[in-house]
């Protein structure tokens, strides 16, 4: 078990696997980011925990899905394509947001590298 374990963490393409957690709003969300170089891989894990908190946790974005909604309501688009395409400049401001978050401290994040 114990050289599967290695087998998985040596990343066997020879990448970095770094998996963070984001605490923010009181919601925890995670990413795995993958990358060649070890701290591209950790910044892309937490680039992805950030879009998850984004399209799955923001208030400012479920206001912006949810007041779309209402303005198209015979609209049969899926939640992600209303986050993707319709409402992106909200999405891409709380990715803003959540990145100053990060740096500032305000929220927590928590990453492991393999």
């Amino acid at each position: 078990m114990a050289a599967a374990l290695l087998a998985c963490g040596s990343g066997g393409s020879g990448g970095a696997k770094c998996v963070s957690a984001l605490e923010l709003s009181g919601q925890r969300f995670t990413s795995l980011g993958t990358h060649s170089e070890q701290a591209k891989a950790k910044e892309s894990s937490v680039e992805g925990a950030c879009i998850a908190y984004c399209q799955f946790g923001d208030p400012a974005v479920q206001a912006a899905h949810d007041k779309w909604r209402q303005a198209n309501p015979a609209s049969k688009a899926r939640r992600e394509s209303v986050i993707t395409i319709h409402i992106s400049s909200e999405v891409k401001a709380c990715q803003a947001r959540c990145g100053a978050a990060v740096k500032a401290g305000s929220a927590k994040v928590k990453t492991e590298c393999l």
